[in-house]
């Protein structure tokens, strides 16, 4: 027996004839707030609004950017209507914020409509080679980042003046 996700559920899948479950509901609900989080966010970013205390905690522990470094400027950037500086601040800021803008307004269709939407994009969702695929360019433009900032001499310095680089260098590894 394959469990499917419950966006692929039909109706007759689902354990009440009215639509979609409690637990079904649930889960979009959650999912709709991680997804409309990182967008709404942009848009009072870009009017000065910042949360304390809020950074990378990989780079403020190594020094050293983490993969979605620059995705919130690049967020910004689009919710300024600013494309171009958009894939300067991360190549993927824009697939990102169209993928949750995507994700969130199937999500408030079918809870609005009280059932699972098919979709072309839900068979994709369930595919392992889709987030391989996903992922092997993703992680090539990381490293291609990494590389660079090692090139330009940013990356050490960084390291080294970083919490971790520090405790390192004093001796206790």
């Amino acid at each position: 027996m394959v469990l499917k996700p419950d966006w692929e559920r039909t109706q007759a899948q689902s354990p009440t004839a009215s639509g979609l479950s409690q637990r079904s509901r649930r889960r979009r609900w959650v999912t709709v707030g991680l997804c409309a989080a990182p967008l709404i966010g942009s848009f009072f970013y870009r009017y000065g609004y910042r949360l304390p205390l809020w950074g990378c905690p990989l780079r403020s522990l190594t020094g050293i950017p983490c993969p979605t470094c620059g995705m919130t400027r690049s967020f910004v950037a689009i919710a300024q209507g600013n494309l171009g500086q958009a894939f300067h601040y991360h190549l993927f800021g824009p697939a990102v914020f169209l993928a949750f803008l995507v994700i969130l307004l199937h999500l408030l269709w079918e809870l609005k409509t009280n059932k699972a939407c098919s979709s072309f994009y839900s068979a994709w969702m369930t595919k392992p080679s889709v987030y391989v695929g996903a992922l092997i360019p993703y992680g090539g433009y990381y490293l291609t980042r990494l590389i660079h900032l090692g090139n330009t001499g940013e990356l050490l310095p960084a390291f080294w003046a970083s919490p971790a680089g520090v405790w390192i260098s004093q001796g206790h590894l």
